[in-house]
């Protein structure tokens, strides 16, 4: 019997999980163009290039947390900054002054001081590999374990923390929005960032046990490890499955009625599988509500 506060995750579940994930095969990347985020930083790459791009998003990503916004919106509020005040260069002070305006806009001066601290660690801690990346945008599927490295031991945080991961997600973004190819992604260990949406699927879909799925956010590891196997077993990499987990990830934990949930998942599904795959998805990964505990605020996930 699992002890009150414990997370239990199953091995055997994610295998499954994973063969039937398997079957979506492409259409993983249709979804990925789809995410409102990737949108947003299609939209910036185009007004600011791909090398200030990368500088931008990444960094933001670092920060996007606590948000006093959705994600959508955070991300939506960059791009239109992007294209009415944009950074007048990569030189690390103009960046940094162009994101303390955006923080101040878009963020609603939330968290200011802490958020541009944080920015500039990460500049000083590893500002040499951010911007050789940026340089050579075709280097991040290389580059991307390094960044993943040099980024968690300049903040001094765990290489698998949910921000670290989610900025190199976001990096990849702008990676792809510039021509790599999404393919190129695939045997890339990075975990995907479990936010709120995250870890309500993987509750939903039983690939874990908790209290409550808001517990996996502050204990994230197993559900990573989870994913891991899914992701494995279906040849997509975690950043790639990470889109699909985002876009259903909301409907368990918003709508509250199991066969509205599932109706809702299997609609969206539809744009992008046929019709019997889309209900069978629907049916494994929503498999029951993801109910917030007393405690828990609106939006507790890294991407709203």
């Amino acid at each position: 019997m699992r002890e009150a506060g414990e997370i239990t995750c199953y091995e055997e579940r994610a295998r499954e999980l994973g063969m039937l994930v398997s079957l979506v095969n492409g259409a993983i990347y249709r979804i990925e163009e789809d995410d409102p985020q990737f949108s947003a930083v299609r939209s910036i790459v185009e007004e600011l290039g791909p090398a200030r791009a990368f500088v931008v998003v990444l960094l933001i990503a670092l920060v996007s947390y606590r948000l006093p916004v959705r994600g959508e919106e955070w991300w939506s509020c960059l791009a239109r900054l992007a294209e009415e005040e944009p950074p007048e260069s990569l030189e690390p002070e103009d960046i940094e002054g162009f994101i303390e305006h955006f923080l101040k806009i878009c963020g609603k001066s939330s968290m200011l001081t802490q958020r541009m601290r944080r920015i500039h660690r990460a500049l000083k801690g590893a500002g040499g590999l951010i911007y050789m990346v940026a340089a050579d945008i075709k280097s991040f599927p290389e580059s991307l374990g390094k960044l993943q490295l040099s980024l968690a031991r300049a903040l001094g945080q765990r290489s698998d923390a949910k921000t670290i991961v989610f900025s190199i997600k976001m990096g990849y973004y702008v990676a792809r929005a510039a021509g790599i190819d999404p393919h190129s992604l695939r045997g890339a260990t990075t975990p995907m960032p479990v936010d709120s949406r995250v870890a309500c699927l993987t509750y939903s879909s039983r690939l874990c046990d908790a209290p409550s799925y808001e517990k996996l956010i502050s204990k994230p590891q197993q559900a990573q490890r989870a994913w891991e196997i899914v992701a494995s077993e279906s040849k997509i990499s975690p950043i790639n499955l990470d889109a699909l987990a985002w876009r259903l990830g909301w409907i368990p934990r918003d709508i509250r009625s199991l066969e509205e949930a599932r109706a809702k998942a299997r609609e969206l599904l539809s744009r992008y599988v046929g019709q019997d795959l889309a209900a069978r998805l629907a049916t494994e990964l929503i498999t029951r509500l993801c109910k917030r505990s007393k405690r828990a605020g609106s939006s507790p996930g890294t991407r709203g």
